[in-house]
């Protein structure tokens, strides 16, 4: 950890006529860029947590993660109840890891990221992922790149200002979260029920921080439907078919490299794939849409990341056509055949593709 604790050495030194005092909600210009920022985040998001994370048992569960400052009840309702300095004072503290009433919890887009961190506790840690859309939506947490911090905050002249840059890994995400956009599972449960064999790299401790961390392991790994049925056994952990489903199922087939970083995925793949999804009405329409899977953010240095955009965004546009985000809101049921006629895949897009069942086994097709 001694990458992390040389991160600590960099802050800035205060400087006269400090404005940091000013509610960030009455600073009209540093809202717009915090705003904006907000704006810049991935669909979905992953965390490795484990009892003693945040110094309290009670902060992580499987229903929710709870920040010490809300906790503690000495929390501010929104991001933009606090002051600059309240803010970076915060933000620092948090990614110090000093003993502080945090108001965030610590996330990341790279879900082989969390894994990695997952082997330094193992039988104690717990793998989460939220869909960040849902949960901006229903719940109205902030949620932060900590690089994108440094252009707002280094030139203000506040003191101590943390090296937000250096955190290409972290996102921040204000207050409680809770509720159908968060899931939760022990890395143990996940290991029992194939992990280790689909990823033996997983076996042992993994450093999560180490050179490599950004790049996916060659040669090219071709799948097959053995493989898609041991992700689907690891995957169900997480609940019945749902998109959240879909999204860890995706998101452990990008931590190995495929054919063109997912962009060369043959219709009769992407086919498998979404049966083993349980159907279309798991695969949101709006993966298509790369505003909403990647939001402009930096983080596609991660390359499982980058790839789990790719695939999303294929398998969105196989089933649902181009443009049926826009279809959508403006009424044109995506599900007709005269809605998806453009869809470069043909006709094949417009087949309701559900799963096979097996003998005897009910149809447990869901939707989130």
């Amino acid at each position: 950890m001694a990458f992390l604790d040389r991160l600590k050495s960099h802050g800035k030194t205060p400087a006269p006529n400090d404005l940091g005092s000013k509610i960030l909600r009455d600073d009209k210009a540093l809202r717009s860029k915090l705003q904006e920022t907000n704006k810049k985040i991935p669909r979905y998001l992953f965390r490795m947590w484990h009892a003693g994370s945040g110094g309290n048992k009670k902060l992580n569960t499987t229903e929710r993660i709870t920040p010490l400052a809300f906790n503690e009840k000495t929390c501010h309702k929104s991001v933009y109840d606090m002051s600059a300095h309240e803010f970076v004072d915060n933000t620092r503290s948090h990614l110090y890891g000093d003993r502080v009433a945090t108001e965030f919890s610590s996330w990341s887009a790279s879900p082989r990221f969390v894994l990695h961190y997952a082997t330094h506790e193992r039988k104690d840690a717990y793998i989460a992922i939220i869909d960040t859309l849902g949960l901006r939506r229903d719940n109205k947490n902030d949620m932060f790149y900590v690089p994108t911090l440094a252009p707002i905050f280094d030139n203000l002249g506040l003191a101590r200002v943390p090296n937000y840059s250096a955190y290409d890994w972290e996102f921040l995400v204000h207050g409680v979260v809770e509720g159908r956009h968060y899931k939760a599972v022990s890395f143990k449960s996940l290991c029992d029920a194939g992990l280790v064999d689909y990823l033996p790299t997983l076996e042992t401790y993994v450093d999560a921080w180490g050179t490599d961390r950004l790049a996916l392991p060659t040669p090219i790994a071709p799948f097959s439907k053995a493989e898609l049925e041991d992700l689907d056994g690891i995957a169900k952990l997480f609940g019945p078919p749902s998109s959240m489903r879909s999204a860890i199922f995706i998101a452990l087939f990008c931590c190995k490299k495929r054919a063109g970083f997912g962009n060369k995925l043959k219709e009769h793949e992407l086919k498998e794939i979404v049966q083993y999804l349980g159907g279309r009405v798991n695969i949101p329409h709006d993966w298509s849409d790369s505003l909403l899977l990647c939001s402009s953010m930096p983080d596609l240095c991660y390359e499982d990341n980058r790839q789990m955009v790719n695939v999303m965004r294929a398998l969105s546009t196989y089933c649902w056509g181009r443009g049926a985000r826009a279809r959508f809101a403006k009424g044109v049921d995506v599900s007709t055949p005269d809605a998806v006629t453009d869809s470069p895949l043909g006709e094949m897009s417009l087949v309701d593709i559900e799963r096979p069942v097996k003998p005897g086994a009910g149809n447990v097709a869901g939707r989130e």
